[in-house]
């Protein structure tokens, strides 16, 4: 009786018996790149990762190096790392990128490596590192261990604060709390191995409690290799080549291979084996059953590591010298002439029913079928008589080959083509009804019917390339013209009307829609008399064309010289869509669809085609190239009205300059079109958005936000500054205006109360009593010349009067009549001396006007006046360093004696004519800022008072 324990045995047994079956892989090639010791920076690379901007980043025991699909860019010791040799990575929340080196860690941000060189040496773990994560809290854990001894985790801790890494934690995974870290079970592995080597056995314990263990026999001596991973509520392990899946701690899946296991990874739900002796397995999913296998030729040794970038593509890290593998896509599958395919040059390919013709230039024809693919079968060969491979097949579903020993017909009841006509055949080509022409290599056309060819008349004796039927025109070229024929009223002529039509090559028919190619100048649509004609201003990657397909979702594949192009049109022509370019620099032959997938071949093999590929995934990189600080909202302060950036759009599938837009916001709305990678601005102040894309393509960069500060000149301080500035020199100017007009008026004052002072009455009623003194005396030739002296004095003192300043000259000679007018009153109680130096030009140096006669009218009454006796007063003028010096001096009594002496009258006159004096020197000094000093000195001889001294000093100026 079967029991109930029984039946849970038998279903187990049933579960896993899949699983442990040898798996039998389904190979498959895909189309790939290879990288090679010549391509790369170091000999080779340890592991693969991605940066936060999309870069690649490969570590090695040579540095670190980073790739952007263009470049590569090392880094080492130079650089800022403690070590070139890196054993663990990971990309932490803030974009840094942590490497654990053999002498510390560092880790890699803004293009700049960051030591963490005060961790203590002693605590460095060198070796076996096997994971390395940092938390959000900016906790470092270091996981390692070896295969027979437990798992230990050791911390570093920055406790938020980059400037504290010194403060450093050990713990063991016993030890450790994972409740604050924000990925523990992936942290600290649920599986432990263990190796017996004296019974060679290898055990696997599963779970923290109630351990399950799973022993492993291996052979005596053999290297015993292992790994585990635990992932949520499941673990992975291989152990030598079996590979155990656990959910829950149960077994669910077990799997051995014919060959032992290097290393497996998971990517997403994907699982990838990699084996010892070279190839991987990749499947779908870690429960699923049919694995495909790859790279298992013999140029492919064993690979290290799998990493899938943003773009969906697969890289392949390589064992030393086999660098790197790319694969752009695992649909895209490529076979290639010599290993897949027949060995020799690609020359055409049709598609008929599930069979793919590919026709080769040695003349051989292989067939390819959803069944044998890709194993390629020979159908046809005719060596030495290939004249001009074509391939094509009529309505009646038959599959024709031509040759220049003739034509040739499939029979897929033998599988093979047998010979219908010996007529040496150059091209073959249909008419939109199906029917088969031949533009014959004797020259002339013929047509196929009932598998007879039928020569057409008219035709003209050349060497025919294509011959075409289409809904209105009847057209063909020719192998010595690459021009266009058309008949027109039964008869050929060369069409030349255009440029394109002299080097047409081709026609296609879709529908109503009729396309025209040529060798060099483009691509012509035309429907129900509408056209539309596309070169590479439009986008085309080439203008030379070889071939035109369009498929089931009415997008046009365009093959050329150069690569390929997809165009969606609208069915009036008035609207097109040109896509990116792809499979550049190739010569693309044809595109046909052949296993609900898009192909193409060219001369080395043919390709799938992704339809995905219509639209390129980018990630594009910013960066700022100026010297700028960004403040906590991340926008960057510019330094002046300066700034760069530099920009790259990341796919590594493009080898070709890409075609940007950009678009500064705060300057313009406009995106604008640019082929370079880096773009300079000189901008007014304000704040920006800069943002750039690849065009065509709607995803764009971050905005990076940068302000222009305001020019100094244009800021508040400064044009309030400026303000002030201006308001104190137009208060200056007007106050100085104002005090000069005071000045003036206050001089023109003071030159009113001098003239009175000097032509006092006292002065006047004694000059007019001498004159009546000369005229009662009968002495009227002295009264004559004494009215003669008398006028000319007044008439100086009245001209002078309006003038600021006269030469010195014109005022010793006003001041020569006064003192000649005094001495005659005085009846010659004195006598005078002016005298000026030699080195003082008296007509040229300027002095105010009637500046000297009130020191000389005081020395007259208050110093010779009052003196018994004759006295004498002297004029002396020098010029010394600039200023003039005039002494008045007279022999008089003194200061003292007059003071003593002189009447109420005269001491007021003194102190009016002499204080008027000063200041009017003091006005005019302050208008004319001319520096002034006035001295007087009282004279001695032997003690007693002898006379009185003026010394008057008075700036000169030019």
């Amino acid at each position: 009786m079967v029991s109930a324990i029984h039946i849970r045995i038998l279903k187990f047994l049933l579960g896993i018996l899949p699983g442990i079956i040898p798996v039998v892989f389904h190979a498959q090639n895909p189309a790939y790149q290879t990288y090679k010791n010549k391509d790369l920076p170091v000999p080779y690379f340890t592991g693969i990762d991605e940066l936060a901007d999309g870069r690649l980043a490969f570590s090695s025991w040579a540095g670190l190096c980073t790739y952007d699909g263009k470049n590569f860019e090392h880094y080492s010791i130079s650089d800022g790392m403690p070590s070139i040799s890196v054993q663990s990575t990971f990309l932490d929340s803030h974009g840094r990128f942590w490497m654990h080196t053999a002498r510390g860690l560092c880790y890699l941000e803004n293009d700049r490596i960051i030591s963490l060189n005060t961790i203590n040496p002693k605590l460095r773990p060198y070796n076996n590192i096997k994971q390395l994560y940092v938390s959000k809290e900016d906790t470092v854990y270091l996981e390692y261990s070896h295969i027979d001894e437990k798992i230990s985790v050791q911390i570093y801790s920055s406790e938020a604060n980059p400037n504290s890494w010194d403060k450093i934690k050990v713990q063991s995974t016993r030890e450790l709390k994972l409740r604050n870290i924000d990925r523990p079970t992936e942290l600290i592995s649920t599986i432990a191995l263990g190796q017996d080597r004296a019974k060679n056995l290898v055990n696997v314990f599963i779970g923290k409690k109630n351990k399950k263990k799973i022993t492993y026999t291996i052979q005596p001596g053999q290297l015993l290799k292992g790994d585990v991973k635990s992932f949520n509520n499941f673990a992975i392990f291989f152990v030598l080549n079996h590979l155990i899946i656990f959910r829950d701690n149960e077994l669910i899946r077990e799997m051995t291979f014919d060959d032992n296991i290097h290393y497996f990874k998971l990517i997403g739900k994907e699982l990838w084996v990699m084996f010892e002796n070279g190839g991987v397995a990749r499947y779908n999913d870690y429960l699923s059953d049919k694995p495909d296998y790859l790279f298992r030729e013999k140029e492919f040794i064993q690979i290290w590591d799998i990493f899938k970038d943003f773009s969906d593509g697969y890289w392949f890290l390589c064992a030393a010298e086999n660098g790197l593998i790319y694969v752009p896509d695992l649909t895209n599958q490529r076979l290639e002439i010599g290993k897949e395919l027949h060995n020799s040059t690609i020359a055409t390919a049709t598609v008929y029913n599930d069979s793919l013709f590919i026709g080769y230039f040695d003349g051989s024809i292989g067939l390819l079928n959803n069944h044998t693919l890709p194993n390629e079968k020979m159908v046809h060969h005719d060596p030495g008589k290939v004249f001009a491979m074509d391939l094509t097949f009529s309505h009646q579903n038959r599959v024709y080959a031509s040759y220049r020993s003739g034509l040739f017909k499939y029979d897929s009841k033998e599988e093979q083509f047998k010979l219908i006509s010996n007529v040496p055949c150059a091209s073959v080509g249909r008419d939109t009804k199906g029917k088969l022409y031949l533009g014959l290599g004797t020259g002339g056309v013929a047509y196929l019917q009932n598998d007879q060819l039928i020569r057409i008349s008219n035709t003209p004796p050349l060497s025919i390339n294509k011959y075409y039927v289409s809904g209105k025109d009847t057209m063909l070229t020719t192998h010595s013209d690459r021009g266009l024929f058309i008949q027109k009223n039964g008869r050929w002529k060369k069409y030349s009307d255009a440029t394109f039509f002299n080097q047409f090559v081709g026609h296609y028919q879709f529908g109503k829609t009729e396309v025209y190619t040529s060798y060099g100048t483009g691509l012509l649509f035309t429907s129900q008399g509408d056209s539309l004609y596309l070169s590479k201003k439009d986008g085309l990657i080439s203008e030379l064309i070889n071939s035109v397909y369009r498929d089931q979702s009415g997008t046009y594949w365009i093959a050329t010289g150069k690569g390929i192009n997809w165009i969606k049109i609208s069915q009036d022509l008035k609207k097109f869509e040109i896509g990116p370019p792809i499979r550049k620099n190739q010569n693309v032959l044809e595109i046909f669809e052949f296993k609900g997938q898009i192909w193409y071949s060219n001369y080395m093999g043919i390709e799938t085609l992704n339809r995905n590929e219509k639209k390129l995934n980018y990630r594009l990189r910013v960066k700022p190239v100026t010297k700028a600080k960004q403040d906590r909202q991340g926008v960057y302060l510019l330094e002046n009205d300066q700034i760069g950036f530099r920009f790259r759009a990341i796919h590594f599938n493009e080898d070709e300059n890409i075609v940007y837009e950009y678009q500064l916001k705060g300057k313009s709305e406009d995106w604008i079109t640019t082929t370079e990678e880096q773009i300079q601005f000189s901008l007014p102040s304000g704040s920006y958005e800069f943002l750039v894309r690849v065009k065509g393509q709607p995803a764009t960069s971050e905005a990076i936000l940068f302000v222009v500060p305001t020019p100094f000149w244009k800021s508040w301080w400064f044009i309030l500054t400026v303000l002030i500035v201006i308001a104190s020199i137009i208060w200056r100017i007007v106050y100085s205006r104002l005090k000069q007009r005071r000045l003036k008026h206050q001089l023109m004052e003071s030159e009113l109360k001098a003239l009175r002072a000097q032509m006092n009455p006292h002065f006047t009623f004694n000059s007019l009593n001498s004159i009546q003194n000369f005229i009662l005396k009968n002495e009227g030739d002295l009264a004559i010349s004494f009215i003669q002296d008398y006028s000319m004095l007044v008439r100086m003192m009245l001209e002078h009067s309006s003038l600021e300043y006269i030469s010195l000259q014109q005022e010793l000679e006003a001041m020569e009549l006064y003192l000649k007018i005094e001495q005659w009153r005085m009846n010659y109680k004195f006598d005078y001396q002016i005298h000026v130096a030699e080195n003082l030009d008296s007509s040229y140096h300027r002095v105010p006007s009637m500046i000297l006669q009130p020191f000389i009218e005081n020395a007259i009454w208050h110093g010779i006046s009052l003196k018994e006796g004759k006295g004498k007063i002297s004029i002396n003028a020098s010029l010394e360093q600039g200023f003039l010096h005039i002494l008045v001096e007279d022999d008089g009594v003194g200061r003292a004696t007059s003071e003593k002496l002189k009447s109420s009258y005269r001491a007021k006159h003194k102190s009016m004519g002499i204080k008027l004096s000063e200041n009017r020197l003091k006005i005019l000094s302050q208008s004319d800022s001319k520096k002034y000093q006035i001295r007087i000195i009282d004279l001695f001889d032997q003690g007693t008072p002898s006379g009185t001294r003026v010394h008057i000093q008075y700036e000169l100026r030019d």
